[in-house]
């Protein structure tokens, strides 16, 4: 009798001694809540000269639980198709307000919280190879599978990336002229020498761009996404960390085409 009330005593002390620690261990991990609705937007025109397709790509995002202006980026570059079923690009991007894992610093008053970005530019350059593949054996025949894949290096914090995005389409034709596009993709971003995990960010997706002229696309799109957070540089010394954040990201945009 007398051991099991020592027992219990030992157990009742390490339990207030785990609720106290803890609390104070954990300050220096970042608050990552999920469920959270985000809003991501986008412009985009592409011209149409024979085998090349130059564009210009305005993106920004709603972020957050408050949703506040977040991320935001100029993409300019060209597409080249050197085969039927294959396109080569090479493009610039402007962005700012990008978080990184580094980003989550001890202020002067020794509180953690997330650095701001949102004025802070970087410069990332991007190549893209996406080989296509018609579907012919689907049942409705308009089926398209893409294989895009990108390098990414941010010049900023020097960043390299591999993005692969996977994707199946399907196009619906009326009068042989395509009305809608219904899309199903996975995009995973791997790191290439930063972070903790391999894969820091990845998220499937449904799409659907409505024809609403042969030069005016819309579309809107749904992705249930995940982020993930590693150690930050002021928090090595207070232990290492991984957490992920999980929104649920709603997207809307606009696609114009002109033919040169």
């Amino acid at each position: 009798m007398k051991r099991k009330k020592v027992l219990v005593m030992v157990a009742a002390g390490f339990a207030f001694i785990a609720g106290a620690v803890t609390p104070a261990f954990a300050e220096h991990i970042p608050a990552t809540p999920s469920g959270v609705f985000e809003l991501s937007n986008h412009a985009r025109v592409f011209l149409r000269a024979d085998d090349w397709n130059p564009m210009v790509s305005l993106e920004w995002r709603f972020e957050g639980e408050e949703l506040e202006i977040g991320t935001r980026s100029l993409t300019l570059g060209t597409y080249y198709r050197v085969h039927r079923n294959v396109k080569v690009g090479a493009f610039y991007r402007l962005q700012a307000g990008a978080r990184h894992d580094d980003d989550w610093v001890k202020d002067d008053a020794m509180m953690w919280e997330w650095q701001d970005a949102s004025d802070r530019y970087e410069h990332l350059l991007i190549l893209d190879v996406t080989p296509r593949f018609l579907l012919e054996f689907l049942p409705g025949e308009n089926w398209v599978l893409y294989l895009k894949n990108r390098y990414i290096y941010n010049t900023f914090n020097d960043h390299h990336v591999l993005q692969t995005r996977p994707s199946l389409t399907y196009f619906h034709l009326v009068d042989r002229e395509p009305l809608l596009n219904v899309t199903a993709a996975f995009d995973t971003y791997f790191s290439l020498n930063f972070g903790e995990t391999a894969v820091y960010r990845f998220y499937p997706y449904v799409n659907v761009l409505y024809h609403l002229s042969p030069l005016i696309k819309i579309d809107a799109s749904f992705a249930p996404e995940t982020v993930v957070w590693s150690t930050s540089q002021d928090a090595i010394d207070d232990g290492p960390y991984t957490v992920r954040y999980r929104p649920y990201v709603f997207g809307l945009g606009v696609i114009f085409y002109v033919d040169l």
